[in-house]
Formats: C-alpha cells, sequence, structure tokens
C-alpha cells in the first residue's frame, strides 16, 4: 500500500510541478529548467522505486510502464520537441518540459498526451489570433498588469506568443489519469 501511495504522490507532485510551470509560462514566457529537470528526476525516481519493490515482491501490479516503453515515450518527444524548437514553432523550456512529462509515459500513453495538448494548443492559438486581429479585446484586460510582461502583455503589443506550457501540462493531465497516476 505505501508502494503505491508513494508511486502516486510522485506524480501529483510531478504534475503540480508542471502546473507551476504553466502559470510561469503564461506569466513570464518562461519556463524555468530546473521543473523540467526536477520532473525528469522524479520520474526516474518513481521508475526506481517500482522497480525497486518489484525486486523484492512489495508490488503486485505495477504502476508504471517498464523503463524502456518509459524511455522511448520520453526521446521520441524531446525529438519531436526539438525539431519543433529548431522550426521557431516552440521555445526550449516546452521542448524540456514536454518530454520530461513524457518520461512518465509508456509509450501507450503517448498518443492521449499528444492529441490533448494539441487541442488545448490549438485553442491558445486561435486566442492569440483573435487577440491579433481584434486587440481592444484584449487591451483592457493588459492594462490591469502593472509588469507589462508575460503573455496579455504580449497579446496586447500584437506579438505571437503562446503559452505552450499550459497545452503540455492539460495533455500531461490527462494522460496520467488515464493511466492510472492520479488515484
Amino acid at each position: 500500500m505505501i508502494i503505491l501511495v508513494t508511486l502516486h504522490l510522485l506524480a501529483w507532485v510531478a504534475l503540480a510541478l508542471a502546473a507551476y510551470g504553466a502559470y510561469h509560462d503564461v506569466r513570464h514566457l518562461r519556463i524555468e529548467n530546473t521543473i523540467s529537470l526536477t520532473i525528469t528526476g522524479l520520474a526516474l525516481a518513481a521508475l526506481l522505486f517500482q522497480a525497486a519493490a518489484n525486486m523484492l515482491g512489495l508490488l503486485h501490479a505495477p504502476v508504471l510502464g517498464g523503463w524502456g516503453a518509459h524511455l522511448i515515450s520520453g526521446g521520441a518527444v524531446f525529438a519531436i520537441g526539438y525539431v519543433l524548437f529548431a522550426a521557431k514553432l516552440w521555445g526550449g523550456g516546452d521542448a524540456k518540459l514536454a518530454a520530461s512529462l513524457a518520461l512518465w509515459l509508456p509509450v501507450q500513453a503517448l498518443p492521449a498526451f499528444l492529441m490533448t495538448m494539441s487541442l488545448i494548443g490549438a485553442v491558445l492559438a486561435l486566442v492569440t489570433l483573435l487577440a491579433k486581429h481584434k486587440p481592444q479585446l484584449i487591451k483592457p484586460i493588459a492594462d490591469k498588469y502593472t509588469d507589462q510582461q508575460g503573455w496579455v502583455a504580449a497579446l496586447a503589443n500584437g506579438e505571437n506568443a503562446l503559452p505552450y506550457g499550459v497545452a503540455i501540462t492539460a495533455g500531461a493531465c490527462h494522460a496520467f489519469l488515464l493511466m492510472g497516476y492520479l488515484a
């Protein structure tokens, strides 16, 4: 029982960090490296903890998949993120956050992660386009920000900024839920 609680707690902490990264992305259009590194460390710790519990016979049904399935997921999403970063479609923080969260997922969970991430990203892109073409809609909101930074301020200035950390975190929440990590 304590093994399951620990694995689920690690998953919740990883999602909480991702949510903080998404918030930071909205406020500053930046995702700190420490967030992605910590999520990666938590994934590796959870996989190691599960492997040790399996070897000791303390876990009858694994929560996470095998090492290979998780490493393939993390590596595949890192490669996709690298291509999107090189094409200047994603920031480096987005690529690192997506890869660190994908490391938590076995290959069979990647479609849910990527689909949800894409759908939420499309909504964010539509909001960005709407704000760019109708700046009067965003101006009253932007005027409330005194620091004039972040997504809302960028929209008010007509920039194409997009806090994709929100979409990445939403995709991870959906995939974690489907995998039963949030029990």
